[in-house]
């Protein structure tokens, strides 16, 4: 038996046992549970974390950001596939809907993003990895552009950065792709830095993060003419 597939068995009754400890058990029990599930490995313990990621099966929005901010760092030591990859990318999409915290949707980004990373991926399953990472961005978007939740503006910020800095290593054809999804909001993003919104305005601690946000999406923009 080689060495994955070893790791891989021995993982599967941990991670049962850590189900378990993610549901009724107090916070230090799930926080550690998935700290150890970041090592171990398995696409069952990112398949763990990521269940914990999703409000219809961890309610707790705590324990969703201990969870979130887990996965990124539990991909490469996975190997996993390109077809693993492009699924678990779609489930973070999902995932993100409608996930009020945007501490968790941050890390969403961060994890797609940390996908396009990996080694030894076709190139149309980076494609289709760089259009889910270009869904999480356009949901954070529109909800922060509708009105009413103006914290989203933090998590904006932070996957506008992401998206600019991955640009200059990301395939040409996956740069596309997230260029041309994301674009539309991108402009609108832009266009808000001469006149903020008032629930932005009225938070201080918001000033950076949405003087941050408009910066990132110039420059995508930019980005996204060049690949024309």
């Amino acid at each position: 038996m080689c060495s994955s597939d070893l790791r891989r068995e021995l993982s599967r009754p941990l991670v049962k046992r850590f189900e378990a400890l993610s549901k009724p058990a107090s916070a230090y029990q799930a926080t550690n549970a998935f700290l150890v599930s970041r090592f171990l490995g398995t696409a069952e313990a990112v398949e763990f974390l990521l269940d914990n990621m999703d409000k219809d099966s961890q309610p707790d929005q705590a324990l969703r950001i201990a969870a979130a901010a887990q996965l990124p760092k539990a991909l490469a030591p996975a190997q996993l596939s390109g077809a693993q990859l492009e699924a678990l990318a779609k489930r973070v999409v999902a995932a993100a809907k409608d996930e009020p915290s945007w501490v968790v949707l941050a890390h969403d980004a961060e994890a797609i993003g940390e996908m396009l990373r990996q080694k030894g991926i076709a190139a149309a399953q980076l494609d289709s990895i760089a259009q889910s990472e270009g869904a999480v961005i356009n949901d954070i978007a529109d909800r922060f552009l509708k009105g009413g939740s103006p914290d989203l503006v933090q998590a904006l910020h932070r996957t506008l950065l992401l998206a600019r800095n991955q640009t200059s290593n990301m395939p040409a054809s996956a740069r596309t792709k997230l260029m041309g999804a994301i674009g539309g909001n991108l402009a609108k993003v832009a266009a808000l830095k001469s006149a903020p919104p008032a629930e932005v305005t009225a938070r201080k601690d918001l000033g950076p993060s949405f003087v941050g946000a408009t910066n990132a999406a110039e420059v995508l923009l930019k980005v996204g003419a060049g690949n024309g």
